[in-house]
């Protein structure tokens, strides 16, 4: 009987999990959001502080962390640290698989972790791994483009994986044809250009304009 025990703990602790995962996009997510996407990853750092300690269970504290990680392994080749990053990476994912279905945030939030994962891994020459997360961030997507059609912010993510399918750089395409995707750069352009100026009309997302901007100007090159 009692070796039952921590299996029924370790499903009680699941249900508990799931139950308390919340997305809220509150102004203290931007804030830190627009740390990140300023490269000052010391008030970042200072800024996930905060959050964890009063907002603990917000799923985009998840994906917040997993952007400074990306920041931090694409601008220097550290393999130690990108090996420690792969184990906080896969405690991140499952976190947000246990999040409740009732939301677009769930499938969008995996949909670019695992996208920024390809970046990361096509930087550190794991181009295999780096197609088996692009093909993952695809499915997620699908997912959450089928069950919320309305949610338009999957827009930047599906871009980005076009532009990856198709055009930057030309000897990662091969990624792609392992993944089973096809894109078109002129469509993530045309993508990206109409979010941008969706967000530039409404409040709830337009903190995110700076980041298309930037893979509006990258893609174009």
């Amino acid at each position: 009987m009692l070796r039952f025990l921590p299996l029924a703990i370790y499903y009680f602790l699941s249900f508990q999990v799931k139950a308390d995962i919340f997305f809220e996009i509150s102004p203290e997510i931007i804030e830190c959001y627009r740390s990140g996407i300023s490269f000052n990853i010391t008030k970042m750092d200072a800024d996930l502080d905060k959050l964890r300690k009063y907002q603990a269970n917000n799923g985009f504290i998840l994906l917040l962390e997993n952007y400074r990680e990306t920041i931090l392994l694409l601008a220097n080749e550290d393999h130690q640290a990108y090996r420690i990053a792969l184990a906080a990476k896969n405690t991140r994912i499952e976190r947000l698989k246990l999040a409740e279905d009732k939301s677009p945030y769930k499938y969008w939030c995996l949909a670019e972790v695992y996208l920024q994962w390809t970046l990361i891994r096509i930087r550190y020459h794991d181009e295999y791994r780096a197609a088996n997360d692009l093909r993952k961030a695809n499915n997620y997507l699908v997912d959450c483009r089928n069950n919320y059609q309305w949610f338009y912010l999957s827009d930047k993510t599906l871009a980005i994986i076009e532009a990856l399918s198709s055009a930057v750089p030309n000897q990662y395409r091969w990624l792609a044809n392992i993944a089973g995707l096809k894109g078109k750069k002129t469509d993530a352009l045309q993508r990206l250009r109409f979010l941008k100026n969706k967000l530039d009309k409404e409040k709830t997302f337009n903190f995110l304009s700076p980041e298309i901007e930037f893979y509006i100007l990258f893609i174009s090159r």
